[in-house]
């Protein structure tokens, strides 16, 4: 926000305010000071100040500048400001009017239980003791903060905490950000094992199978007899910091052969969309967890190939009234990272809208979003 001065004066321009906060969720709220103020700290906090009149050895600010806001609290006469961001709570101290260090940190895939215990203190229990980051730390097994006595400060940040502890253990995603010994995940990992869906003839329904179970595909895969030679990429059920992803809504069915065999499009919910479709060796539909849907401001257009890749045979019993409305369907590949298809009732080639790809998944990445 520029001063009133104008664009073109020659003195120099300030802001006015701070710039919005940017929410994990990547909604744009109206403008709110306090998390304003709060991302700045964050953002700007050094970390790993040593004290003792030596200020300049080993700090590091901007560590946090990546991580999302969440929620903020104030405590303690506003001597302490806590923030919850998309990795972490944080725990930062003023030390000035617009100066803040960061005390400590514990990231969410480590807490275990919070609690408000008295006189004002909220609780984070740990699933295990700290790790010693500095020589003469000691190993924790809880973090203490102390709130402002006969406020509900410590109430507010505690619900805050669990709130969020709940919606990450109902979506898993402490476990698929990290791996077994706490460390960070990579958004995006190659498959090269596959299994059989369904197989007609010379074409088979090859469904990828991730490595671990933290990761998740775009859809199923249209191939030969032989399992695909070339792996395609999976993506961390979180997203981690890459992409933004939901579950689908539910399923569509789009074809259904009289040997239940039936092809499934995800339906994806507002502002996202689905990148490929699911086969099912039966009539059950799919699994909301088996493939995943990437928000519209992550994708990009990307093309079908030249021929379908798949089309049933049209006898008697697709003729029949009751099956009619399947004899027409086609599935058609997509050159995507998942190597994905698209399943429609019609013999002609979707339209080119439905053909999508994930911004930026393997590094620079200049093409257009949709």
């Amino acid at each position: 926000v520029k001063s009133a001065l104008g664009v073109n004066s020659s003195a120099p321009q300030h802001r006015i305010r701070e710039p919005r906060a940017q929410h994990a969720d990547g909604i744009l709220r109206t403008y709110d000071a306090n998390a304003a103020r709060s991302q700045r700290a964050l953002r700007t906090a050094e970390r790993g100040k040593l004290g003792g009149g030596i200020d300049e050895v080993f700090t590091h600010k901007g560590y946090y500048g990546r991580d999302k806001y969440l929620g903020s609290v104030e405590v303690n006469s506003r001597a302490y400001l806590i923030v919850l961001t998309d990795q972490r709570v944080v725990t930062l101290k003023r030390t000035a009017a617009d100066k803040y260090v960061a005390l400590w940190h514990v990231g969410w895939h480590e807490l275990l239980h919070v609690e408000v215990q008295a006189p004002a203190n909220c609780v984070l229990h740990l699933k295990e003791y700290s790790r010693k980051k500095r020589l003469f730390e000691k190993q924790r097994i809880t973090r203490v903060i102390k709130t402002t006595p006969g406020t509900n400060q410590a109430e507010e940040l505690t619900a805050m905490i669990a709130d969020e502890m709940t919606r990450r253990s109902n979506s898993k995603f402490d476990e698929d950000e990290y791996d077994d010994d706490g460390e960070p995940l990579p958004p995006y990992m190659p498959c090269v094992n596959w299994k059989c869906v369904v197989s007609r003839g010379q074409t088979c329904f090859w469904a990828p199978i991730p490595p671990v179970d933290k990761y998740i595909a775009f859809g199923h895969v249209i191939g030969g007899t032989n399992p695909p030679s070339e792996p395609v990429s999976m993506v961390l059920r979180s997203g981690g910091n890459s992409v933004v992803l939901s579950p689908p809504v539910r399923f569509e069915l789009i074809y259904r052969e009289q040997s239940d065999f039936t092809v499934w499009m995800p339906v994806a919910p507002a502002r996202f969309r689905a990148l490929g479709a699911v086969v099912v060796k039966g009539v059950e539909p799919p699994k909301n967890d088996l493939v995943t849907c990437v928000r519209t401001d992550f994708l990009t257009l990307a093309p079908f190939d030249d021929d379908a890749s798949w089309m049933p045979e049209v006898d008697e019993t697709m003729r029949r009234s009751d099956r009619k409305h399947f004899e027409n369907a086609s599935m058609w590949s997509i050159d995507n990272l998942g190597r994905t298809f698209i399943a429609t009732r019609s013999r002609d080639c979707p339209d080119g809208r439905f053909a999508l790809d994930v911004l930026d998944a393997h590094g620079d990445d200049d093409r257009a979003m949709i």
